[in-house]
């Protein structure tokens, strides 16, 4: 994984440095940032795809307040923690309150809400992944959203409302680095855990390491303790101010000379 992670980064990191050593060039350079910018605008997230999300999350929590009203879903993921692009993934899972006074398991839950779902009119399951740590249904909703449904899989809802604080930092620059970030490593097919690669998830976290440890930005880290996947972000997380001094351009450039040149291949770790 490392020496091929490495090289993709190095000869891109590169190209990028030797075209910035050349003399600056103000309207070229203002170019480019209107190319991304434009790009990124693009590939964003409609309202009404938002909008299609929530009817869906809405006909879930229905579905499975139908069989068990102590049971909740919860979404996460891209489109929670602000960057969600077009065509993304809905991730949702499936808890218990506590209130019916039962502790069934993840296996036991997905086996009772399947059926309800084989017999929606609106979902169709696509597949169905009992063996895994997490089990999980995937289904499509109305031949136009991919959902995965998981069930007790509380650990991503903390990390969900922590990348929405990040995101909310300052959005023209930490959300449209790990769009570029995510759009690149998709375009040149090393995106996607299913085939031996870093998911998108890991390049988010990527582009939000480098934000945080390269000198001329510094943004803030901010305390993993206040985030429980719990309501909107903490209004400790909001008080921060922050803002980035680069253009679009110059963030891609860094980013790719970090994971270059700077960022040690199988000893640093981001997380």
């Amino acid at each position: 994984m490392e020496g091929e992670q490495w090289q993709y980064f190095a000869p891109l990191g590169m190209f990028l440095e030797n075209a910035l050593m050349l003399p600056h060039q103000p309207q070229p350079t203002k170019r480019l940032d209107d190319m991304l910018f434009l790009r990124v605008q693009e590939v964003a997230m409609t309202k009404g795809e938002f909008e299609f999300a929530r009817t869906c999350l809405r006909e879930l929590e229905r579905l499975v307040d139908g069989l068990n009203p102590g049971w909740r879903v919860r979404p996460f993921g891209s489109l929670c923690n602000g960057f969600a692009v077009h065509g993304s993934d809905l991730d949702i899972t499936c808890i218990q309150d506590g209130s019916d006074g039962t502790n069934q398991s993840a296996l036991q839950m997905l086996e009772q809400v399947l059926p309800a779902i084989q017999s929606h009119d609106k979902f169709k399951v696509v597949d169905v992944i009992k063996a895994a740590m997490v089990p999980i249904v995937k289904v499509n909703f109305q031949n136009a959203l991919d959902v995965d449904l998981s069930f007790k899989n509380t650990g991503p809802l903390p990390n969900t409302q922590l990348l929405r604080a990040y995101s909310e930092l300052d959005p023209p620059h930490v959300r449209d680095l790990v769009v570029m970030v995510k759009l690149w490593a998709r375009s040149v097919g090393v995106c996607g855990a299913a085939n031996g690669h870093l998911s998108a998830y890991s390049f988010t976290l990527m582009a939000i390491y480098f934000l945080q440890v390269e000198p001329t930005v510094r943004m803030p880290c901010l305390d993993t303790e206040l985030f429980t996947g719990e309501g909107s972000v903490p209004k400790e997380a909001k008080n921060q101010w922050w803002r980035c001094k680069h253009g679009r351009w110059d963030l891609l450039f860094l980013f790719f000379r970090f994971f270059s040149r700077n960022f040690r291949w199988g000893s640093e770790v981001v997380s």
